[in-house]
């Protein structure tokens, strides 16, 4: 057979976590939680404002059509 499979080089797949300015304090007021480099948020966990994540196909609960 003339035909073989040879195999290719291995491509470096994996990159460098972005980081942002190291010594960065919560915005919050008299939070003096300092935030990671790796994190590119202006609030720490505990003031960061509640958001949700997008779910395919499913309403939340306050939306779902009533069953009588």
């Amino acid at each position: 057979m003339s035909g073989t499979l040879t195999a290719s080089t291995v491509k470096p797949g994996v990159r460098r976590s972005k980081k942002y300015t190291s010594g960065r304090v919560c915005e919050f007021d008299s939070c003096e939680t300092v935030i990671s480099v790796y994190n590119k948020k202006k609030f720490c966990f505990l003031h960061a404002p509640i958001s949700y994540p997008r779910v395919r196909g499913h309403l939340p609960r306050e939306q779902e059509p009533q069953i009588d």
